[in-house]
Parts: structure tokens; C-alpha cells; sequence
């Protein structure tokens, strides 16, 4: 089993005194992995996508500190993966890991990656910046 992402925290402080929202994001898919080799905690298939964030500022969150929402906005998710419904963390490369199962056994056909995603920075009081462009996840 895979853990979610990390959830980031809303801090009832920063929220009475931070008003500005972060910047956009700007951000990459960095991998797509399926297979067995994504995970050696895993049994079975597994597929992974990492999303890079290459930037993303905010007036009074330190970048270790921000969080981001990542949503579908176009295509469809492949059966399993499920996007947190909460801001996560990324970790210290600037990295978020999406994984889900990918098939119950060696012969099942997988079919194509093909969605779009999009990340939005969340600061310690919960502003949210502007979305980033679609990220693409596709295998074509």
C-alpha cells in the first residue's frame, strides 16, 4: 500500500493576518510509471505520476510550507487513482506522487494514460492562487 500525499494544514493564525495569495504555479509532469517496478512495498501493479513543481512563491508560506490542490480538468482518471480532496505537501525536491493500482495481474491490458491536470498553490492562512496550465499525462 501507498500512502497519499501529505495533507497540509491551515493555520487559524496566518488566516487572520495573510490576505495575499500565492503566485501561479508553474509545475511539470516529471514521470509516469506502471508496472511492478514502481513500488517494492507493492504486490501488484501500481502506477505513479510525478508532478514537479517548478515554481510557486508566496508572501508569507515558505515553499516547504505551501500546499496544492491537484484536480482533473480534462480526460479521465484511470480506474484507482484517486486525487486527494485536500491540499497536499510536496516533498523536499518540490515532487507529488500520484499513485494508484493498475491492474490485477500480469496479463491485464492497461489502457492508455490520457488526462490533464491542474495544480493551484494554497498559502498557511488558505488563499489559493491562480491554477496552472493543464499538466499533460498522457503514454502517446
Amino acid at each position: 500500500m501507498v500512502a497519499d500525499p501529505p495533507r497540509m494544514k491551515i493555520s487559524e493564525a496566518a488566516r487572520a493576518t495573510d490576505k495575499q495569495p500565492p503566485s501561479k504555479v508553474i509545475a511539470h509532469v516529471a514521470e509516469i510509471k506502471r508496472g511492478k517496478l514502481v513500488s517494492i512495498t507493492s504486490c501488484g501493479d501500481m502506477g505513479q505520476v510525478v508532478i514537479q513543481i517548478d515554481a510557486a512563491v508566496d508572501n508569507q508560506t515558505t515553499k516547504s510550507r505551501l500546499g496544492y490542490w491537484v484536480k482533473l480538468s480534462e480526460g479521465k482518471l484511470p480506474r484507482g487513482l484517486k486525487l486527494p480532496r485536500y491540499p497536499v505537501l510536496a516533498d523536499t525536491k518540490r515532487r507529488i506522487y500520484l499513485h494508484w493500482s493498475d491492474g490485477a495481474g500480469l496479463f491485464d491490458t492497461k489502457p492508455d494514460l490520457n488526462f490533464e491536470l491542474t495544480v493551484q498553490a494554497v498559502d498557511r492562512a488558505g488563499n489559493k492562487g491562480i491554477e496552472s496550465a493543464p499538466l499533460v499525462v498522457s503514454e502517446r
